[in-house]
């Protein structure tokens, strides 16, 4: 297949979303990948290897294999942080959209994680799962308490590389594509609900939970106090079959 003059724009990049932005530049177009998070791979980069003596084919390097690819291709151009305003057609669409600033400069930070640890507010500090794609980290501007009265500018004092600016910035573009491939994804499901104490008890955690704790420590610690776990129970299938949930 030839491609060639031809630009699609990629809207997610997540496993799906990476693979069409390979196949398609493979083939010879143009590609803008769009992606509203600052962070590239979505649920798929934060799977952990499952080798023990040799691959089992457990298919969680996938993800990253294609990012490393989709961000070094010459034919791809990567919106991270980006929200799409506008699509206007006929073909060619016409798009619309609106980046924000990290506030973090990738090529300076190291992922030392210094800042996730300092700051007084849970979760305004994100966590990157692909270190060597991009930022390490990124911070929220709703959370984030500098942007309340300048009330905290902790996370970039701290930074020993001077990373961080606290300088949010949005900017405003347009691109004209031939196609527009959609591959916005999925929300995992929340079973804090369910009897089982998630979100209450600091040791209840999901399966995807536990896959981003083996990729951050390689064995698996407990959230409570980072010891390591010495008996860990699974429960299957929560939240599917399960019609008040809407999974019949």
């Amino acid at each position: 297949m030839n491609l060639e003059n031809k630009h699609v724009v990629v809207i997610g990049s997540g496993v799906a979303g990476l693979t069409a932005v390979d196949a398609l530049a493979t083939w010879g177009a143009q590609v803008s990948l769009i992606e509203k998070t600052p962070f590239l791979g979505g649920h798929a980069i934060q799977l952990n290897c499952k080798a023990t003596d040799a691959c089992v084919k457990c298919g969680a390097c996938v993800a990253e294999d294609r990012l490393l690819r989709a961000t070094r291709h010459p034919h791809v151009a990567i919106y991270p942080g980006t929200q799409i305003e506008t699509v206007g057609g006929p073909p060619p669409y016409r798009i619309a959209y609106r980046t924000h600033s990290p506030m973090v400069n990738a090529d300076r930070c190291n992922g030392c994680g210094i800042c996730i640890q300092k700051c007084p507010v849970p979760g305004a500090i994100l966590q990157g799962r692909a270190p060597r794609v991009g930022s390490y980290v990124a911070i929220r501007r709703d959370l984030c308490r500098y942007f309340d009265n300048a009330a905290c500018s902790l996370c970039r004092d701290i930074c020993p590389r001077g990373a961080i600016t606290l300088r949010s910035r949005a900017r405003s573009g347009s691109l004209q594509a031939d196609a527009i491939f959609l591959a916005t994804g999925f929300a995992p499901y929340n079973p804090s609900d369910k009897p089982y104490g998630y979100g209450r008890f600091q040791n209840v955690i999901t399966s995807l939970d536990a896959e981003r704790l083996l990729r951050e420590h390689a064995v698996m610690k407990r959230p409570s106090d980072g010891r390591p776990a010495v008996h860990i129970a699974f429960i299957q299938c929560v939240g599917s079959r399960d019609a008040q949930s809407g999974h019949p």
